[in-house]
């Protein structure tokens, strides 16, 4: 009881340290001098001591006092040294801690590795998908590749049996055209010889009414005579009507005229068809007509031309027609059925006038620059091109014996071209733009219309 009593004593007591002396070989330099520490001022040590205190160990106490103090005096401890020591029952607190936070981290780690495992599986799965998927795609994309090719080895092998059919279809149609123009001419010649017996003597007859009506000194339009009819077309430049008068009447003016059906534009040029009985005209709205005089009805449209239409003509005892238009092509059609048998390129201006020769067998055509271009029917081709610019062709006009091209032109004179050496030869005495001429039948005479009013024979 005294011992405890003196413990508990020593407990409630401040602690310190007297000065001591080390035992040694009396050296100045052993010698230490300690100064008086308080507990309250230093909490490791009074942790340490406490220890040491309430396990009632005095001797080991007093030992470590004196070497703490003397390493601290010499330097030899810094603050890192001087930490609290836990006891167990921290340390184990601590582990705890520790231990629950790890469970924590380690149920949460396997959370994120089960999702992830899911996700995993789940990625695994589309691949697969997407790989088969990816792999029948490209089946179907080498199977494609292998019918194209097959397709296309095909088709190349065709290819020469296409062209060969092509061209023999161009052959077939050229000479069915051909024929169709020399049947066309056959039987027209067998019903213009008979049409040309009934005319002769209307013809004399009416010589001397076409004379005076030459006299006036204008002219209005463009006048053709039917082979086997006393009829006269009118089309009056840039009217939007086609008039027919009885030309066995002396007094023109009073005879009244039978008129076609009304146009919305002007009507360019006419042509008779050999049996008189159809009348054929070219319009600015880009197209011709084919008119029954019988019935005064417009009995075919023809439609091609992407330009005002400025020339018509009949084919002599044919039902083909020959056009002119201002893009600058030339066409010949079927008038039965109107369509479109061939077009002639070449011109690179408006073409104003395109006429057959008495054959059949040759086109001349004339544009607004003044190139004139003979076209062979047969090969569908320019083979000659001739040069009377710059001032445009109106109109062109070949002789009886094909041997001679009248051209009227706005310079005021008639341009004549022998078709055997290409000469050319200017016929002047217009004071105006020459609009058209024509041959006599018997080729003697040159019949020529200007814009001064006046109408010149040349011989």
């Amino acid at each position: 009881m005294s011992g405890e009593a003196a413990m508990m004593e020593r407990e409630d007591e401040a602690y310190y340290l007297e000065p001591a002396t080390i035992p040694g070989d009396g050296d100045s330099d052993n010698e230490i001098n300690y100064e008086e520490v308080h507990i309250d001022d230093d909490e490791a040590l009074m942790q340490y001591e406490g220890l040491l205190v309430k396990n009632n160990m005095v001797r080991t106490l007093d030992c470590f006092q004196h070497e703490w103090y003397e390493l601290k005096y010499k330097g030899k401890l810094s603050s890192s040294d001087m930490g609290t020591v836990p006891d167990v029952y921290t340390k184990n607190s601590q582990l705890d801690n520790e231990n629950k936070y790890l469970r924590e981290e380690l149920e949460r780690f396997k959370e994120a590795a089960s999702r992830a495992k899911d996700n995993f599986i789940k990625m695994r799965k589309e691949r697969d998908f997407h790989r088969m998927h990816h792999r029948r795609v490209v089946q179907e994309k080498n199977t494609l590749i292998d019918n194209l090719t097959k397709l296309r080895k095909h088709y190349d092998s065709y290819e020469p049996a296409l062209q060969h059919l092509k061209k023999k279809y161009e052959v077939a149609m050229r000479e069915k055209m051909l024929s169709k123009l020399e049947r066309d001419r056959a039987l027209g010649q067998v019903s213009g010889l008979q049409a040309t017996l009934k005319s002769v003597n209307y013809i004399r007859s009416d010589s001397a009414t076409n004379l005076e009506a030459l006299e006036g000194g204008k002219i209005t339009g463009k006048l053709i005579k039917s082979p086997d009819a006393p009829m006269r077309v009118d089309s009056t430049l840039g009217g939007t009507q086609l008039r027919l008068y009885e030309a066995r009447k002396a007094e023109l003016a009073s005879a009244k005229p039978n008129t076609l059906d009304p146009m919305d534009f002007a009507v360019w040029a006419v042509s008779y068809h050999h049996s008189g009985q159809f009348v054929a005209s070219s319009s600015v709205d880009n197209t011709a007509k084919v008119w029954d005089l019988g019935s005064l009805r417009c009995r075919q449209t023809l439609r091609g031309h992407t330009d005002s239409v400025n020339s018509v003509q009949f084919l002599r005892y044919s039902n083909t027609l020959c056009t002119s238009s201002a893009d600058k092509t030339v066409s010949l059609w079927d008038a039965r059925t109107a369509l479109c048998a061939q077009t002639f390129y070449g011109h690179v201006h408006s073409v104003n006038d395109a006429v057959f020769n008495i054959r059949g067998e040759t086109i001349a055509s004339c544009d607004s620059y003044g190139i004139v271009k003979l076209w062979d029917v047969r090969t569908v081709s320019p083979f000659k091109t001739i040069d009377v610019g710059p001032y445009p062709c109106n109109k062109a006009s070949f002789d009886p014996g094909c041997s001679v091209l009248s051209l009227s032109s706005s310079d005021g004179s008639v341009k004549m071209i022998d078709l055997s050496n290409d000469k050319v030869l200017s016929l002047t005495g217009h004071e105006d733009t020459v609009q058209t001429c024509v041959f006599s039948r018997e080729g003697d005479y040159l019949l020529t219309g200007s814009s001064d009013c006046t109408v010149r024979i040349w011989s």
